[in-house]
Parts: structure tokens; sequence; C-alpha cells
């Protein structure tokens, strides 16, 4: 008895692979978005009414799109639930960015601000006028 192994080229089967792993991804994305949402929304509530607000348009957006669509079973009643969650994500990214600390100045104590800055004002002149200066 001998047994042969076929690869199967089945084209349906590596359409409906695809698919599946289209449906994975799209899942592993809107995951790790809601977490993005749901971790900004800890930190920044108390600072950011504009996160409220456009929780608030992210929810009457989808509220909005299930009314439309059992009013007039229009199937692209949907797209506006998306473009709640878009504006609701850009707020939050607007948010995170604004906080980071990578934006911020440094905090450095009065006393290393006042001995490790110029006294005369040299560097923060531009490099256009120091080299006007020096070519005068």
């Amino acid at each position: 008895m001998s047994y042969e192994i076929r690869p199967s080229h089945g084209g349906a089967s590596s359409l409906l692979d695809f698919i599946l792993v289209l449906c994975l991804v799209g899942a592993f994305i809107m995951v790790v978005t809601v977490a993005y949402i749901v971790r900004c929304f800890v930190k920044y509530h108390k600072e950011h009414t504009s996160l409220w607000i456009a929780l608030a348009v992210c929810v009457g957006l989808s509220l909005a799109a299930g009314l439309v669509y059992h009013f007039t079973q229009f199937t692209g009643s949907g797209v506006l639930a998306c473009i709640g969650f878009v504006v609701l994500l850009i707020t939050v990214f607007v948010c995170d960015v604004k906080n980071r600390e990578l934006l911020q100045p440094e905090k450095t104590s009065l006393v290393d601000q006042v001995l490790h800055s110029s006294w005369w004002g040299q560097e923060d002149k531009p490099l256009e006028t120091e080299r006007e200066q020096l070519a005068a």
C-alpha cells in the first residue's frame, strides 16, 4: 500500500484562507484601537472635554445609522457609525499627541535653568545672523 499526498489546488480554498486572514487582521486592529481609546480615556478624561464630545458624536452617529437602516433599509447607513468611530479615533490621537512628554519642555529646576543658560543670548541667535556677523 502506498499513500500519495497531493497538494490541493482548489481556488475556493485559497480564497477562503485569504478572507479568514483578512478577518483576523481586522479583528486584531479593532482590538488594538479600542484598547488605545480606553487607555487614553483613562489617562486624560478629566483634562479634555473634547474626548467626551467625540464619544457623544460616535454614539449619536451610531444610533443615527441604526435609525436610518430601520426606517429606510439602506445598507450603506453603517458608514455613519464608521464616521463616528473615525472622529473618536482622531480626537483620541490628537489628545494623546498633545500630552506626550516628548513635546513638552524638560522639567528642570530653577537652579539648572539659571546655571546652564547663556547670559548674553549668544545661543538663542539663529545661525544666519552669526554667519552674517562672521562675514562682516
